[in-house]
Protein backbone atom coordinates (compact mmCIF):
# COMPACT_ATOMS: atom_id res chain seq x y z
CA UNK A 1 0.00 0.00 0.00
CA UNK A 2 1.71 3.51 -0.64
CA UNK A 3 0.54 6.71 0.89
CA UNK A 4 -0.29 10.06 -0.23
CA UNK A 5 -2.08 13.10 1.01
CA UNK A 6 -4.68 15.10 -1.12
CA UNK A 7 -5.00 18.95 0.48
CA UNK A 8 -8.15 20.60 -0.51
CA UNK A 9 -8.92 24.01 1.54
CA UNK A 10 -6.38 23.42 3.35
CA UNK A 11 -7.39 20.33 4.92
CA UNK A 12 -5.18 17.27 4.40
CA UNK A 13 -6.92 14.09 3.43
CA UNK A 14 -4.63 10.81 3.46
CA UNK A 15 -4.60 8.77 0.53
CA UNK A 16 -4.25 5.19 0.30
CA UNK A 17 -3.19 3.48 -2.77
CA UNK A 18 -3.39 -0.59 -2.77
CA UNK A 19 -2.47 -2.15 -6.12
CA UNK A 20 -4.24 -5.55 -6.30
CA UNK A 21 -5.27 -8.14 -9.13
CA UNK A 22 -8.27 -6.48 -10.32
CA UNK A 23 -9.35 -5.61 -14.17
CA UNK A 24 -10.15 -1.79 -13.11
CA UNK A 25 -9.55 0.83 -10.84
CA UNK A 26 -12.00 1.92 -8.21
CA UNK A 27 -11.96 4.68 -5.76
CA UNK A 28 -13.49 5.93 -2.47
CA UNK A 29 -13.86 9.00 -0.21
CA UNK A 30 -14.68 8.29 3.60
CA UNK A 31 -14.06 10.42 6.96
CA UNK A 32 -10.48 8.61 7.30
CA UNK A 33 -9.54 8.41 3.62
CA UNK A 34 -9.17 8.42 -0.12
CA UNK A 35 -8.85 5.04 -1.24
CA UNK A 36 -7.73 4.26 -4.35
CA UNK A 37 -7.42 0.62 -6.09
CA UNK A 38 -5.43 0.01 -9.11
CA UNK A 39 -4.96 -3.48 -10.75
CA UNK A 40 -1.57 -4.59 -10.23
CA UNK A 41 -1.11 -5.16 -14.31
CA UNK A 42 -0.66 -1.36 -15.05
CA UNK A 43 3.01 -0.15 -15.52
CA UNK A 44 4.66 2.82 -13.52
CA UNK A 45 3.29 5.42 -15.80
CA UNK A 46 -0.13 4.25 -15.99
CA UNK A 47 -0.53 4.15 -12.38
CA UNK A 48 0.89 7.48 -12.02
CA UNK A 49 -1.31 8.85 -14.57
CA UNK A 50 -4.55 7.03 -12.77
CA UNK A 51 -3.82 8.22 -9.23
CA UNK A 52 -3.76 11.97 -10.56
CA UNK A 53 -6.54 11.35 -12.47
CA UNK A 54 -8.56 9.78 -9.38
CA UNK A 55 -7.17 12.37 -6.79
CA UNK A 56 -8.57 14.88 -9.03
CA UNK A 57 -11.97 13.65 -9.26
CA UNK A 58 -11.57 13.39 -5.44
CA UNK A 59 -10.57 16.69 -4.97
CA UNK A 60 -13.79 18.04 -6.93
CA UNK A 61 -15.98 15.48 -4.75
CA UNK A 62 -14.59 16.94 -1.85
CA UNK A 63 -14.82 20.85 -2.89
CA UNK A 64 -18.17 20.36 -3.83
CA UNK A 65 -19.70 18.92 -0.41
CA UNK A 66 -16.74 19.33 2.17
CA UNK A 67 -19.09 18.51 5.41
CA UNK A 68 -19.63 15.35 3.86
CA UNK A 69 -16.04 14.24 4.20
CA UNK A 70 -15.13 16.26 6.70
CA UNK A 71 -12.30 14.32 8.93
CA UNK A 72 -13.09 12.88 11.82
CA UNK A 73 -10.80 14.23 14.85
CA UNK A 74 -8.18 12.07 15.98
CA UNK A 75 -8.43 10.48 19.51
CA UNK A 76 -5.96 11.47 21.92
CA UNK A 77 -5.37 9.82 25.48
CA UNK A 78 -3.84 10.84 28.53
CA UNK A 79 -2.56 9.07 31.12
CA UNK A 80 -5.27 8.44 34.01
CA UNK A 81 -7.58 9.03 31.85
CA UNK A 82 -11.16 6.48 32.37
CA UNK A 83 -11.81 4.33 29.67
CA UNK A 84 -15.49 2.76 29.47
CA UNK A 85 -16.02 -0.69 27.33
CA UNK A 86 -19.73 -1.36 28.02
CA UNK A 87 -20.39 -1.68 32.06
CA UNK A 88 -16.40 -1.89 32.85
CA UNK A 89 -13.82 1.08 33.18
CA UNK A 90 -10.52 1.39 33.26
CA UNK A 91 -7.95 3.15 34.20
CA UNK A 92 -5.39 4.29 31.44
CA UNK A 93 -1.75 4.31 32.48
CA UNK A 94 0.81 5.53 30.08
CA UNK A 95 4.81 5.13 30.54
CA UNK A 96 7.63 5.48 28.32
CA UNK A 97 10.36 3.31 29.02
CA UNK A 98 14.00 3.14 27.29
CA UNK A 99 14.48 -0.28 25.65
CA UNK A 100 17.08 -2.11 25.78
CA UNK A 101 16.27 -4.65 22.93
CA UNK A 102 14.22 -4.76 19.88
CA UNK A 103 11.58 -6.94 18.78
CA UNK A 104 13.02 -7.44 15.23
CA UNK A 105 14.95 -11.11 14.20
CA UNK A 106 17.70 -11.86 12.08
CA UNK A 107 16.30 -15.18 9.70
Amino acid sequence: MLKDYLEVNGTRYPVKVHIERRDDSRASISRRAVNIRLPNLLNREQRFREIHRIKGWAKEQIAANPERFKPKAQKTYADGEILKVGDEEFILRIEFKEKEGSPARRM
